[in-house]
């Protein structure tokens, strides 16, 4: 069996003021492989060499169950000043089919997706 490989870029999103430490931590709770939600400079990025798939960590720390992409995103709205938008693609071999998403939050809560993955 082929890996799946896949690339996650977005966009540098401004985080509400004082909500950086709570954002933070919310990241914190999961495991995320090769693609990483990030903070610097007030703005969350996501981006790396994998498809954004959120592991809740067990009790022991270790990662154990997949969250869902879009319930992972619409936690994010809370704490965005502005939206944030996150393109992945991917493929298996380089070969067809491609598998591409955007996911796109807004702060008020909307989470808007684009694309095709495979499941």
């Amino acid at each position: 069996m082929a890996d799946f490989i896949g690339t996650t870029s977005s966009n540098d999103a401004k985080i509400k003021k004082g909500k950086e430490k709570e954002l933070q931590a919310y990241i914190d709770e999961n495991e995320y492989g090769d693609a990483t939600p990030v903070i610097e400079n007030g703005t969350i990025s996501v981006y790396g060499y994998d498809w954004v798939t959120p592991y809740a960590r067990g009790s022991d720390g270790s990662a154990e169950v997949a969250i869902d992409e879009v319930s992972f995103f619409k936690g994010l709205s809370p704490f965005i000043a502005e939206p944030l938008t996150v393109q992945m693609i991917g493929a298996t071999k380089c070969r067809f089919p491609l598998s591409a998403w955007e996911i796109k939050v807004w702060p008020s809560g909307k989470v808007q997706t684009n694309g095709f993955k495979l499941d």
